[in-house]
């Protein structure tokens, strides 16, 4: 088996290498959120070359949420998008032309984070509280399943302010931004993020 695979690949190698130069196919890749540690692998192939190697013009760009992303891979915006798989089903149910190819990530980054003095300490404690997450965040589109799988009533969870301002990259802004939400958000759901307060 391994001297076929060779074979094929000594085969491929020669005929890609007698083949004629193209111009390399230009595509584009929308994030799902701002630049962050998982994001690396694409930028380090760009700076490697292996896109360039495959014939492949990359431009890569930070997403808005991974719901954002589905739209604007369905308009034509850009090529590809990494987001959420929740999202593409979501996206796809409404009709959107998408589909998803590739999972890069083996579990969900996806988290609470409780103010200390919040008193949530199970999750049936949220009834009553009021959360706050970014638009287009994907997760927000989980948590009525989350709800009913751990017997909490939805209507007594209440939808805080956008935590839109967090796509400021000022961690100033960001830090005036939880002061200003401290007295009225008890929940924020927000994507893992190097450097975002928890």
């Amino acid at each position: 088996m391994k001297i076929a695979a060779a074979g094929a690949l000594a085969i491929a190698f020669g005929v890609a290498s007698a083949a004629p130069t193209l111009a390399a196919d230009k595509v584009s890749l929308r994030l799902n959120w701002l630049l962050s540690g998982v994001h690396s692998i694409f930028y380090l192939g760009v700076e490697k070359g292996f896109y360039e190697e495959a014939g492949i013009d990359l431009t890569i760009g930070e997403g808005q949420g991974s719901a954002r992303t589905v739209q604007v891979v369905a308009t034509g915006g850009d090529t590809f998008g990494l987001v959420d798989g929740g999202s593409v089903i979501a996206g796809a149910s409404h009709g959107a032309p998408v589909k998803s190819v590739l999972g890069i990530m083996n579990t969900s980054p996806y988290g609470m984070s409780f103010r200390a003095d919040s008193g949530v300490r199970t999750i049936k404690d949220v009834e009553g509280k009021t959360i706050a997450g970014t638009a287009g965040e994907a997760s927000l589109a989980l948590l009525p399943a989350i709800w009913k799988q751990n017997n909490v009533d939805e209507s007594k969870v209440k939808d805080g302010a956008p935590f839109d301002k967090f796509l400021s990259s000022n961690i100033h802004e960001v830090l005036k931004v939880c002061a200003e939400l401290r007295p009225s958000v008890d929940i924020s759901v927000v994507p893992q993020r190097s450097g975002a307060p928890g």
